[in-house]
C-alpha cells in the first residue's frame, strides 16, 4: 500500500474505493458497495498523518473527528466496516468552501477544516421531569426543527456551523409547568453561540402540578343529635414537583344536614354561598390538614345519614388531573373534590317536642317526686 492510499476490496459485490483525493493535509475518499452483509477496507497512513476509518485524517493516532468518538461500531482497530446499504462519503461540500463533509448514508454528520480541525458545533437538549419518571411527551421548536422528548431522553441537533441558535418547548400539556432551562455553557435556550468544535447541552426540567382532597371523620364516631358538633379534617396533598401557593379550600354544608358557626372555625371566612380557607403553600410531597367543625342541623327529625363535601376551589395552577371549583353532586368525582358520610346509626333525632331525650317532660300517667333540699 503507498502512503496516502487506502487498500479495498475490488470484486463484485464487495466495498470498493470510488475515490480519493487529496484534501489539504486530509485524503477524502468515496467508499461504497453492492449487497455486502458486512466486510472491512484495511485503512492506510497517508504523508501527512493517519487515516481513520472512513474520515480521513487524524494528524496523530489520538486526533480522531468527533464522528469515530460518535460511531464507534464502524471502527475497529483502524479498519472500517461497511453494513449491508451502508454508503460513506468524504467530499468537500457544494459551496466549495475549504471544508470537508462527512455523511453516512446522505446524512451530514461533521464537517472539518483542510488542516483536520471540526468546522461544526453540536446542541443536545435534555429532558429532565420532577417527579423523575413522570409519563408523557412534551415538544420542541426552534432553529433545530420540531422534536418531542420525554423524562431522560435527549435531542442531538448533529452538525451546525457556528452562530446563534434558539431552542424552545412547544405550549406545555396541562399541568406542567417549566421550572428551569439551561444550558451548560452559561448561554439561555432562546439564544445559544455556538463555536466551532463546541458542544452544548440544554437541559429543560417541567414541574408536575397535582393536589390531591381528602375528607374524613374522627377515627371513633359516637351518637349524635342535632346542635352537637361534628368536627371534620380536610387533607391536601401536593403529588407534583412544584410548590403549590394560594389554595382555598371550600367546604359545601348541606343546610338540611349541618350548620356552620364563624366562632367554631377561626381559620375559616363565611363566603355568599359556603365557608373558606386559604392555604398558603404546599410544598412537593407535603400534606396540609384543617379541620373544620360543623353542628348537626336542627332540621334532622328522624335517624337518616347526613353527608358534607369539599373541594380545591381556586388554585394557583392549573392542575393535571382536575378543574377547582367544578364540584356538583351529580358532577365527575375528581382527586380534588371529596365526601363522607354519617352513617344514620349514628345519629339520633330529638324528640317531637325539640327536646334531648333528658329533658323530655314524663309521659302522661307517670308522677315526679320532688326531693325536698337541705341546706347547711
Amino acid at each position: 500500500m503507498q502512503a496516502g492510499g487506502v487498500a479495498g476490496h475490488k470484486k463484485d459485490g464487495e466495498p470498493r474505493v470510488e475515490g480519493l483525493q487529496p484534501f489539504g493535509q486530509l485524503w477524502a475518499a468515496h467508499f461504497g458497495h453492492d449487497h455486502v452483509t458486512e466486510q472491512q477496507i484495511d485503512v492506510g497512513v497517508g504523508v501527512f498523518g493517519q487515516l481513520q476509518g472512513f474520515a480521513g485524517a487524524a494528524r496523530s493516532q489520538h486526533d480522531i473527528p468527533q464522528i469515530f468518538q460518535q460511531r464507534p461500531d464502524h471502527i475497529q482497530h483502524g479498519r472500517l466496516i461497511l453494513h449491508h446499504q451502508n454508503t460513506v462519503e468524504l467530499s468537500t461540500n457544494t459551496e466549495g468552501s475549504n471544508t470537508l463533509v462527512i455523511a453516512v448514508n446522505g446524512v451530514e454528520q461533521d464537517r472539518l477544516t483542510s488542516s483536520g480541525q471540526l468546522c461544526t458545533g453540536r446542541i443536545i437538549v435534555i429532558k429532565r421531569t420532577v417527579p423523575e419518571g413522570a409519563a408523557g411527551q412534551f415538544s420542541f421548536t426552534g432553529d433545530l426543527g420540531e422534536f418531542d422528548l420525554g423524562d431522560g431522553e435527549s435531542h442531538d441537533s448533529g452538525p451546525l456551523l457556528p452562530g446563534t441558535y434558539q431552542v424552545a418547548e412547544a405550549p406545555l400539556p396541562r399541568g406542567w409547568t417549566l421550572q428551569e432551562a439551561t444550558c451548560d455553557d452559561g448561554s439561555e435556550p432562546g439564544s445559544i453561540d455556538l463555536a466551532a468544535g463546541e458542544t452544548v447541552t440544554c437541559t429543560f426540567v417541567n414541574a408536575l402540578h397535582d393536589l390531591a382532597l381528602v375528607k374524613s371523620l374522627p377515627e371513633v364516631l359516637t351518637t349524635i343529635r342535632p346542635g352537637d358538633a361534628v368536627t371534620f379534617t380536610i387533607h391536601v396533598t401536593n403529588q407534583g414537583g412544584d410548590t403549590a401557593t394560594d389554595v382555598v379550600v371550600v367546604d359545601y354544608i348541606r343546610p338540611q344536614d349541618f350548620t356552620f358557626n364563624p366562632a367554631d372555625n377561626p381559620q375559616w371566612t363565611v363566603g355568599a354561598n359556603h365557608p373558606t380557607t386559604l392555604i398558603p403553600s404546599i410544598g412537593p410531597g407535603e400534606t396540609v390538614s384543617v379541620p373544620i367543625i360543623l353542628r348537626v342541623s336542627p332540621d334532622v327529625l328522624t335517624s337518616r345519614s347526613l353527608e358534607n363535601c369539599a373541594e380545591i376551589y381556586t388554585d394557583s395552577r392549573l392542575d393535571i388531573d382536575s378543574t377547582p371549583g367544578n364540584y356538583t353532586p351529580d358532577g365527575p368525582v375528581e382527586d380534588d373534590n371529596s365526601c363522607v358520610e354519617i352513617p344514620a346509626t349514628f345519629v339520633e333525632p330529638l324528640n317531637p317536642t325539640g327536646l334531648d331525650p333528658r329533658d323530655q317532660p314524663p309521659a302522661p300517667g307517670t308522677q315526679r317526686i320532688f326531693l325536698p333540699l337541705v341546706q347547711h
